[in-house]
């Protein structure tokens, strides 16, 4: 689903593909439903920077957790995804991403969250594949009482000057 174009050097990937949203759970509870996107349209992830995004469609002053891995195909090493929320009680729901790390947010009043990440100015993570997703409680959303978002990978790079 995913693919990684040449843009002039046969090592180079293109400043767009560093940050790639997918779509996922448009269903996932009751609207608005939580949307992970970046915080502004030109921002990129670049080692040794600090990379903005947001989740909105969160309840006003909700409570969410953002989840990160370096899988979108298995969860703990074994488990495949997405993993079907439908039998926890919260249908048309997936978790897509191996959340190795989770990380508290808090929405503010009109159900933005802003999520901000250093990204360490280590060489060996340039061009490493991360995922994310956020999942926000929402007791109204079904018996679950939460939604997940979409997902998005992340490819650490360089900033060319």
């Amino acid at each position: 689903a995913y693919e990684i174009r040449n843009c002039g050097w046969s090592s180079d990937v293109c400043s767009s593909d560093l940050y790639t949203l997918a779509t996922a759970n448009a269903a996932c509870g009751v609207a608005p439903f939580p949307t992970l996107t970046r915080a502004w349209a030109s921002e990129i992830p670049v080692l040794g920077a600090v990379f903005s995004r947001s989740v909105t469609g969160c309840p006003a002053n909700g409570v969410g957790f953002l989840c990160q891995g370096l899988s979108s195909a298995f969860a703990n090493g074994s488990t495949p995804l997405p993993f079907d929320l439908t039998a926890l009680g919260a249908p048309s729901c997936t978790i897509n991403v191996d959340p190795a790390v989770t990380s508290l947010f808090l929405a503010d009043g009109t159900g933005t969250a802003l999520l901000d990440y250093n990204l360490p100015a280590l060489i060996p993570v340039r061009g490493l594949f991360l995922w994310e997703q956020a999942v926000v409680l929402n007791p109204a959303a079904n018996t679950l009482g939460m939604q997940a978002s979409n997902y998005a990978r992340i490819i650490p790079g360089e900033r060319s000057f």
